[in-house]
């Protein structure tokens, strides 16, 4: 076994300190870019938190039979044709687009 110097861990512990104090500063300054942007941020959270429901809830849906999924998509039409030929196959893609646009925010 490989005996650690004296220099070694005061650098290590050295080097630990500072990426402690980095990782706080990134925090701090996280802090006031939410408070400073807490509307849109709000805003973004409360779209992440709706798409991330309906997602879970597409993916719920999935897993049903087939019937159920024609049967749905019929009631639909019926009660909203035109929605369902103008909103109804972009949906998914504008709601995992903003999940996605939230993640990116997130980083």
């Amino acid at each position: 076994m490989k005996k650690i110097s004296i220099n070694d861990l005061e650098k290590q512990l050295g080097k630990t300190l500072k990426d402690k104090v980095d990782a706080m500063v990134a925090a701090r300054k996280g802090e006031f870019w939410i408070r400073d942007n807490k509307e849109e941020y709000y805003k973004v959270v409360r779209n992440y938190n709706g798409s991330r429901k309906r997602l879970k809830n597409i993916i719920a849906i999935r897993k049903l039979p087939f019937y159920i999924h024609i049967i749905a998509n019929i009631r639909l039409f019926l009660s909203h044709p035109i929605y369902y030929f103008t909103h109804h196959f972009t949906f998914r893609k504008v709601m995992i687009e903003s999940y996605l646009y939230f993640k990116r925010i997130k980083k």
